[in-house]
């Protein structure tokens, strides 16, 4: 595992991409991570769980009848603090 932090480049052309995503994409909380991640809020897979289970403090979710739980773009970006793209 990759311990070095992103240099300040790389972080921008993140939020760059990040910026073109649409509100309503769903992601899959690994994903869900990362993107919270370049929006300056640490939250790993595991974390994003435990809010899910104990908590209505994280960002709004959506669970399929499958179990799967998938998060959306916009939801995230609200959550981080951010306005949407």
């Amino acid at each position: 595992m990759d311990t070095t932090a992103p240099d300040l480049a790389s972080l921008a052309e993140v939020r760059n991409v990040l910026s073109s995503l649409p509100d309503d994409l769903p992601v899959v909380p690994e994903h869900a991570s990362r993107i919270l991640l370049a929006l300056g809020r640490q939250y790993t897979p595991l974390s994003l769980r435990k809010l899910r289970c104990i908590s209505t403090k994280g960002p709004r979710f959506q669970k399929a009848p499958n179990g799967r739980v998938t998060y959306l773009v916009g939801d995230l970006r609200r959550f981080a603090g951010t306005n949407a793209a």
